[in-house]
């Protein structure tokens, strides 16, 4: 692999690292849509994803609802009486279509995490389209059958596989209302449905077919520019997304909001991980809820229109019997939007109650039109209020995609799976109770759907339950910072061909004082036995590329960048190697010493010949000259800025430790973890001192390894509130300064590194600010001259 693609790779993740947040504050504008409160490019980068993604997914949807709609529609338009359809014909087409989707689901998913979904997904829309055309031209209901058999087996790969898409890129905040926008479709598909067959079967009798055969023919040429559209708009999965309108800066956003959600990434089947899908709850859990959803609802047979067709009085048109239905999908549109805004948002991100919601409307209604000899008022109220029980599935989904997060081909097969069984029992369920012969009371029909409602409720509090549990062992559960996974350590050496490092068990100590910060970064605990079990991973490093060896299971344990580059799909990987020619040989060992041990050593400093001192009244005429730099004077009431500017000394004497404003970056307790020696005369040297902290924050930073980016910073912060500014030994702080802002990015939100080194020199500004290696530093012009200036003025100000 070249070295430019993996250099873009690592600047993508460094950016991803800064514009992604974990957490993010809310405000009302994230209650009306949720991008309004995170960064610009996040928002450009969901506005890409939703236009694309979110329009192929429910466009798509919009078709295949539109065709299982229109079936009904074609049934009391004509189908009925051209085909002799008397008895459950109906029924038995539904179950063809059914059997053939209920084969076709699980197969489908699973072939979805190893091949792309944007070549599988759009191709079996061409066949689905075709297919569906075919049938304007059945002539018995036989054929009609083996049609709709090879409709639902050519569907089976959209609801359950854009279902699992959705959930490989959208976050907890974001995921019901997706979901939710995209189950929409199918309502407005019913919706529009009627009002197609009312408008097409004006068409009927022309070149020689009915209306209803039109229908299907419309459906074929509503569903072909779709199908094509899929090659270009889906983008696959973040891991391996080739998507033409997403730069590789926003790959990596994707491939890190995923990360922060704990979403895993595709990996091979295994006997060990079906053994796990298996054996856990997720799968039947999950399963259950969806049946109960799925068959809890009247919409397995067109129950208004067929009360409207067989009214005596009054005597429905066709038209009308098309068009009066609708209001119901109406309901659910409404319905199904408000629950997934109050479930994002109000209710930060639980999904269980509208599902229970749902559940209660379904029983209300349906309890009434068992009973039937009700107001006709209520009668109609009721048809049109079950449309509020329609609209779960996209929680219902979101929640598996939540539950099943840390296992991708889980997350597939449940999702999969929990359509599958739905649609098991739909194959059969409403050839038992919902017969054409029972209409249009239905009264079986409604007396089960109500106990499905109320095995629904019960089933989501019981999940509830199991998903609280789940999250409770998952938190309590050691991760590698608490843990005393390597507390057995005594002695470990990082072996490379001219470096032989001792290294100490330190780690218990110093993570023991790690913030909820650092402890919130997500890694796979990795033990001892499984460290030193795994095989050595080599990196050639420096302009000389010397050799060097880590443990590939400890590389792999610092970062989702890292990971991929020791056990992904990259050259490096396959080979073994990697070549880090910006990476000197210090700044490797460190990271070495920090992987195994949790700490590192900070490099020693030089020490030069004594410089010529400058008398004091050549000190005090520098002062003179940059007199504009100081601070206001301060009041002998000891009122003074916060925090005040330190009284330093006007030789080179020792002057006051400096005192930040800026906070170390982790509440590490310095006595134990870091007591850094100061400069006790200028012919020390500290650049090396400086520069080893800062290059190791820079390779951190790029390779996305958060805990020793915040160690360094916080060890440099430590070497600097100790050390004295001796006039000769501004060049230390000269060449930190040129460092950081060499090899750190420039954005509006001033870099940590940045602005702590910057901070330093603007609060040391009589010592070193006028010094001529830093006023030759600001002539320069850049960044380093406006942010420090911008600091000074606050300071005077």
């Amino acid at each position: 692999m070249s070295e430019t693609p993996s250099r873009e790779a690592g600047n993508a993740e460094e950016l991803a690292d800064v514009v992604v947040k974990a957490e993010i504050p809310r405000n009302w504008r994230s209650y009306v849509w949720d991008t309004f409160d995170k960064s610009p490019e996040e928002r450009r980068f969901l506005f890409k994803l939703d236009t694309c993604l979110l329009t192929f997914a429910s466009l798509g949807y919009f078709i295949k609802y539109l065709d299982q709609a229109n079936v009904n529609n074609a049934f009391v338009s004509g189908m009925k009486e051209d085909l002799g359809l008397y008895g459950n014909q109906l029924n038995y087409m539904t179950t063809a279509w059914t059997v053939g989707y209920v084969i076709g689901e699980i197969p489908s998913n699973m072939l979805l995490t190893r091949i792309r979904p944007s070549l599988w997904i759009p191709s079996m829309e061409v066949i689905w389209t075709i297919l569906t055309m075919c049938l304007s031209r059945c002539r018995t209901v036989e054929q009609v059958y083996a049609i709709r058999f090879l409709v639902g087996l050519a569907e089976s790969t959209f609801y359950p596989g854009m279902q699992y898409i959705i959930g490989s890129w959208y976050r907890k905040d974001e995921l019901a209302k997706r979901s939710c926008i995209f189950h929409t479709s199918s309502a407005i598909a019913s919706m529009i449905s009627g009002y197609l067959m009312a408008a097409v079967y004006r068409l009927n009798g022309r070149g020689g077919l009915a209306g209803w055969q039109w229908l299907f023919i419309m459906d074929g040429v509503i569903s072909l520019p779709v199908a094509v559209a899929g090659y270009y708009f889906l983008p696959d999965v973040p891991e391996i997304s080739k998507a033409r309108y997403f730069t590789v800066e926003e790959l990596a956003f994707a491939r890190k909001r995923m990360q922060l959600e704990g979403r895993e990434q595709r990996k091979p089947y295994t006997k060990a991980k079906f053994k796990k899908i298996l054996t856990s709850w997720h799968i039947y859990g999950l399963s259950l809820l969806y049946v109960f959803f799925n068959n809890g609802g009247a919409g397995a047979v067109p129950v208004f229109a067929q009360y409207l067709k067989d009214s005596k009085n009054p005597i429905y048109t066709v038209s009308q019997i098309n068009v009066y239905p609708t209001g119901t999908y109406a309901v659910q549109i409404v319905t199904t939007l408000a629950y997934a805004w109050i479930s994002d948002s109000v209710l930060r991100g639980r999904r269980w109650p509208p599902i229970v919601f749902g559940g209660v409307m379904n029983i209300i209604c349906y309890v009434s039109l068992a009973i039937w000899t009700i107001p006709e008022g209520w009668r109609w109220a009721c048809f049109y209020l079950a449309g509020s029980g329609f609209g779960l599935s996209g929680l219902c989904m979101a929640w598996a995609h939540e539950i099943c997060a840390d296992d991708n081909e889980e997350r597939a097969i449940v999702v999969a799976s929990m359509n599958e069984m739905a649609y098991v029992l739909q194959a059969w369920l409403p050839l038992i109770v919902w017969q054409q012969i029972d209409a249009p009371e239905y009264r079986k029909g409604y007396i089960t759907v109500t106990c499905l409602s109320v095995m629904l409720i019960v089933t989501a509090f019981v999940l509830r339950y199991l998903h609280r549990k789940q999250t409770r062992q998952s938190r309590s559960r050691p991760e590698p910072e608490d843990s005393g996974s390597r507390s057995d350590v005594q002695s470990v050496t990082v072996n490379t061909e001219n470096v032989s490092l001792s290294l100490w068990p330190v780690f218990n100590s110093i993570t023991s004082s790690f913030s909820s910060e650092a402890q919130s970064k997500p890694k796979m605990p990795v033990s001892y036995e499984e460290i030193v079990q795994s095989p050595v991973f080599r990196f050639l490093v420096g302009k000389q590329q010397k050799p060097m060896t880590i443990h590939t299971a400890l590389v792999a344990e610092q970062s989702p960048t890292l990971r991929s580059l020791v056990s992904g799909s990259m050259e490096e990987s396959r080979t073994g190697t990697a070549i880090w020619e910006d990476v000197d040989d210090d700044t490797f060992t460190r990271f070495a010493q920090f992987a195994y041990t949790g700490d590192y050593t900070p490099l020693q400093h030089n020490v030069a010949l004594p410089p010529e001192e400058k008398p004091v009244d050549e000190v005090d005429n520098q002062e003179a000259e940059s007199s504009f730099l100081e601070p206001p004077p301060v009041e002998d009431n000891n009122e003074s800025l916060t925090p005040p500017p330190p009284n330093y000394a006007k030789s080179n004497k020792a002057s006051k430790k400096l005192d930040l404003k800026f906070p170390p970056p982790i509440s590490y307790d310095l006595a134990k973890t870091h007591q850094p020696r100061p400069n006790e005369n200028p012919a020390e040297d500290y650049t090396p001192v400086f520069l080893g902290h800062a290059k190791l924050y820079v390779f951190a930073e790029k390779y996305g390894i958060d805990p020793l980016k915040k160690l360094a910073l916080h060890k440099l912060h430590g070497t600097l509130c100790q050390y004295t500014p001796y006039e000769a030994r501004h060049i230390d702080v000269v060449e930190l300064v040129r460092y950081v802002y060499d090899n750190t990015p420039s954005r509006k939100a001033m870099d940590k590194l940045r602005r702590m080194v910057t901070h330093y020199v603007a609060y040391q500004a009589k010592q070193i600010a006028c010094s001529e290696p830093c006023l030759s530093l600001v002539e320069d012009g850049g960044p380093f001259a406006r942010d420090v200036l911008s600091m000074v003025l606050e300071r005077v100000d």
